[in-house]
């Protein structure tokens, strides 16, 4: 996985994963891979000190079975700094991460099934 977050912060992602019987990868085989490409929460931090967060970081999940084990390989792309136009590397947010990699397992686990989406509860001022 090329992702960049504190170390025990991706472990403990990655054990998560390994508990369903998921596993990381660092290659991609040739045939039988399922991409998901979405947007994550992501931030950067460039050499010139210039630093920026984004709603929209584009994140290509590829996901595929290998004998009885199931393969996950993250790419999180670069974005290029306003400021010296140097690319920089992303950084995720662990709660956000954790979330997008618990979707794209469950829709490739349950094809056809989307998981159920909790709502926050509330209580609206005003009506739409």
């Amino acid at each position: 996985m090329t992702i960049s977050m504190p170390n025990e912060e991706l472990q403990e992602s990655l054990d998560s994963l390994n508990k369903r019987g998921w596993y990381a990868s660092d290659r991609i085989p040739a045939r039988g891979v399922k991409t998901k490409d979405r947007d994550l929460k992501l931030k950067f931090k460039c050499d010139c000190k210039h630093s920026w967060s984004t709603m929209k970081g584009l994140s290509s999940f590829k996901l595929w079975k290998d004998g009885g084990d199931k393969n996950i390989f993250c790419e999180l792309f670069t974005q290029q700094c306003k400021r010296c136009d140097e690319f920089c590397q992303p950084e995720v947010y662990n709660d956000q991460f954790d979330s997008i990699v618990d979707s794209v397992t469950y829709a490739y686990d349950h094809p056809g099934k989307k998981k159920g989406i909790r709502k926050k509860a509330g209580n609206p001022r005003k009506s739409h």
